[in-house]
């Protein structure tokens, strides 16, 4: 079965409906991380965070690359 390459606008319901969850997901990490106390945990939190963000950006790119999408942001 062919992967769809379409611009991330053109996202199929599921697609959208699982982008929200991650988004919403992604918001009470960031709330809970800036209510830590301790100033080395929450520097280590935040980067951590920041890493997983990236590391979750590149393995998207990665796959829409395999699945042979042309199309940038």
């Amino acid at each position: 079965m062919a992967t769809s390459c379409l611009p991330p606008m053109m996202l199929k319901l599921k697609q959208f409906m699982r982008r929200q969850q991650v988004l919403r997901l992604s918001r009470r990490i960031l709330q809970e991380i800036w209510q830590v106390s301790n100033v080395s945990d929450h520097k280590y939190l935040k980067n951590w965070a920041k890493k997983n963000s990236k590391e979750m950006k590149r393995i998207k790119s990665w796959h829409l690359q395999a699945n042979g999408c042309s199309w940038r942001r």
